[in-house]
């Protein structure tokens, strides 16, 4: 009888004997210590309806874990559960208000582990768990390989006030990560957060990185929050792989105040190696994200730096439906990427309010992305459109909302800025549709028939025969921008074939009359390219449209000088032609030109050197006041003037421009001496002194200078003509012609 009886209680002992699990190391190898804080947000939490499925349990590998908690299906630690023997998954129900514990899952694919809240309130409404750590651990979840899904979490940092032993008595616990998901030896890891809050411990009170991975084959981030973090040199999440076929999702979740100082990167750091990987941030919201004015943090938002090695399997990076308010980084607010190889994009229905950067104004707010090499199907003439496209139906912060640059080989090729939402033509769309043939001639003003119209609509045809394309340009001038990408089976020659009055053979002149980068590209191919003269093309009238109205100044029959004429027209137009006769003296004050003006000073006449009209600034008036500032998009062209620097001691340029001003000077003459007028004429008073300000400062979009004569002049302590181009936000040109 006692036999049976000790056999009894041995076999009960036994059911809930765990074994001593092995001993888990407290820091891996490739852990750091860093002292980043993150802080969260409540979330809705997930009806038992919407959890994640898991494949059917056994009963044993359901179990609800407290700390006073008592059954047979209970546990009073997470991994107590974990350590059992493998069963077909594991469904853990964390059923306190707290929770503190750090957790080792090293489970196989076939072994899912969930772990969920199921606390609930006095009013017996279930409520989030709140799990951390209360002892020097340096994460609370570290997930070595297996299938982990977290449901209806809030994960917080302890704050221990015990005075610290050594380095490795944090002062912040977990004082590594709060979740850290890789092992050097193990590959398997799939990390699934639902309707989690991760806390952090204000803005005066730096935490670590919320959430690590490395070489996930999935994380997917739910109806989560993160929120109130202070990070020093870490990130809210950090996701790297450098394995194909991998996916990170993060979806309807919120980052909202957390600050960055000596980050590196950004909120969410994401860098790829590898192919037919997929990047999915949809229906989020990231608010008050902000850059400690760090240089080394180079975007508030998100950060992408990303690899895809072949074009047949590129990287897929979708970016769509969220809002981005309020938030700072050094080159953006929003997104920056940096993006080798090309590569699927869709940036599409983004929400960007409010959005800036650290020292400077307007311009890339939103988004600062840089390419080496093109996507498959972009070019240098289309790149601009490409981006609008992925930036489709997306509100900017402000105009020029998205700076985008282009290098090839490692040479710049391109670089700009677009306003997403705004729309443009494919410039793909105009190609000549193709015609099966290899002889072709070429003629811009034929029918398109009997002939092509462009070198792209012979290339666009199909030719059978071994000699490939022969392509004959007829016209004098043939403008059009090439691109070829033909086999080496398919051999391309263009060859001039205008001819002059007598028939006899000249060269072809060919350029581009549009904003192409190129006349000729060659992607790949054998081209030939015989009697043709490449030219360049400058076109002084892009940004320049010609006026619609016209002043004409009144000839004078006093022999004085006129005071304020052309000032009184500009003050009373916006858009006009000033007409002046020759042989006169203009005395102005500071005219000033601004948004929406267009103003043409021309002779009434063809003037020679000597009775050029005269416009210099008023006796008037003080040493240091211009004689024209242009700002804003205003416009103006002086053609035919003389135009005296009579102040010798003003600091202040003769014209300005700023803005996105335009300022054309066509056969003007640039003089440092006075002009005075009486009934003897014009006369010409020398100074004799040195200029101590330039006749032109130019800090605007553009300056065309064209048959230009600057007399000899001495200056001290400036130049004759400055040229500012340091406002990035336009693209400042010089155009500078037989001066």
């Amino acid at each position: 009888m006692i036999f049976v009886l000790l056999f009894a209680v041995n076999a009960a002992l036994c059911n809930d004997f765990i074994p001593q699990p092995t001993a888990r190391p407290s820091e891996q190898e490739s852990a750091f210590k860093g002292k980043n804080t993150i802080n969260i947000i409540t979330n809705a939490l997930l009806t038992q309806s919407a959890l994640t499925p898991l494949k059917p349990t056994n009963d044993e590998c359901k179990w609800n874990v407290g700390k006073i908690i008592t059954g047979d299906d209970s546990k009073h630690k997470v991994q107590d559960v974990l350590d059992l023997s493998p069963c077909d998954g594991y469904e853990i129900t964390l059923v306190d208000s707290e929770h503190f514990e750090s957790v080792q899952i090293n489970k196989s694919q076939d072994f899912p582990v969930l772990i969920k809240g199921g606390a609930k309130n006095q009013e017996d409404i279930q409520i989030h768990t709140v799990w951390g750590v209360n002892s020097n651990e340096p994460r609370t979840v570290t997930l070595l390989q297996g299938d982990l899904t977290i449901q209806n979490i809030e994960f917080i940092y302890f704050e221990n006030t015990d005075e610290k032993q050594d380095e490795q008595d944090g002062v912040i616990w977990p004082w590594n990560a709060i979740i850290y998901a890789y092992d050097q030896s193990l590959s398997f890891r799939i990390l699934s957060l639902e309707s989690c809050i991760f806390k952090g411990l204000g803005s005066n009170q730096s935490v670590n990185k919320m959430i690590y991975t490395y070489n996930m084959k999935k994380l997917s981030i739910t109806q989560c929050t993160f929120q109130d973090a202070n990070f020093n040199a870490n990130y809210s999440i950090y996701y790297f792989t450098s394995n194909r076929d991998n996916e990170l999702i993060v979806e309807n979740s919120t980052f909202v105040n957390i600050s960055f100082s000596n980050s590196e990167r950004g909120n969410i750091y994401i860098e790829t190696q590898d192919y037919n990987q997929i990047i999915n941030i949809n229906g989020n919201t990231f608010e008050n994200i902000m850059m400690n004015e760090s240089y080394y943090s180079s975007t508030a938002a998100i950060y992408i730096y990303s690899f895809s090695y072949l074009q047949v399997e590129p990287n897929q990076y979708i970016i769509t439906n969220n809002k981005f308010i309020n938030n700072t980084g050094y080159y953006a607010g929003g997104i920056y990427g940096y993006f080798y190889y090309g590569g699927i994009f869709n940036f599409s229905s983004n929400e960007f309010s409010n959005n800036s950067k650290l020292y400077s104004g307007n311009g890339a707010n939103d988004a600062y992305l840089m390419w080496y090499n093109y996507p498959q199907g972009w070019n240098i003439d289309n790149v601009k459109y490409k981006i609008l496209k992925i930036f489709e139906n997306c509100t900017p912060s402000n105009e020029k909302n998205v700076y985008y640059e282009f290098r090839v080989n490692g040479d710049f090729e391109i670089s700009g800025y677009i306003t997403s939402g705004d729309e443009e033509q494919d410039p793909d769309d105009n190609t000549e549709p193709g015609t099966e043939g290899c002889i072709w001639n070429v003629n811009q003003t034929g029918d398109g028939i009997t002939t092509k119209k462009t070198i792209m609509g012979v290339l666009a045809g199909i030719c059978n025969e071994d000699e490939g394309y022969k392509v004959t340009l007829l016209n004098d001038i043939h403008y059009e921008s090439v691109i070829i990408n033909q086999p080496e089976t398919s051999p391309v020659l263009i060859k001039g074939g205008a001819k002059d009055e007598e028939e006899t053979s000249i060269r072809t002149i060919w350029g581009v009359n549009t904003s192409a980068a190129r006349t000729v590209t060659l992607l790949q191919g054998n081209l030939t390219i015989q009697n043709i003269e490449f030219i360049y093309i400058v076109d002084i009238q892009k940004d320049f449209s010609l006026p619609e109205n016209s002043k004409q100044v009144e000839e004078i029959i006093e022999d004085e000088v006129q005071q304020n004429k052309i000032k009184d027209i500009v003050e009373t137009q916006n858009n006009s032609y000033i007409v002046v006769p020759v042989d006169e003296v203009y005395e102005e004050e500071t005219i000033e030109v601004s948004d929406d003006q267009l103003f043409v000073l021309q002779p009434d006449s063809t003037p020679g050197e000597d009775n050029k009209p005269v416009i210099q600034p008023s006796s008037e008036q003080e040493q240091d006041n211009p004689l024209m500032i242009i700002s804003g998009n205003g416009k103006v062209q002086i053609d035919g003037f003389v135009i005296a620097h009579s102040k010798d001691e003003g600091k202040q340029a003769l014209i300005e421009t700023i803005g996105d001003a335009v300022l054309r000077l066509i056969g003007v003459t640039l003089s440092p001496n006075k002009r005075t007028k009486d009934g003897n004429g014009t006369h010409i008073n020398p100074t004799g002194q040195s200029k101590s300000s330039p006749f032109l400062f130019a800090a605007g979009k553009q300056v065309v200078i064209i048959n230009v004569t600057m007399e000899p002049t001495s200056f001290s302590g400036c130049s004759g003509i400055i040229l500012d181009g340091e406002n990035e936000n336009t693209n400042h040109s010089l155009i500078l012609e037989t001066s």
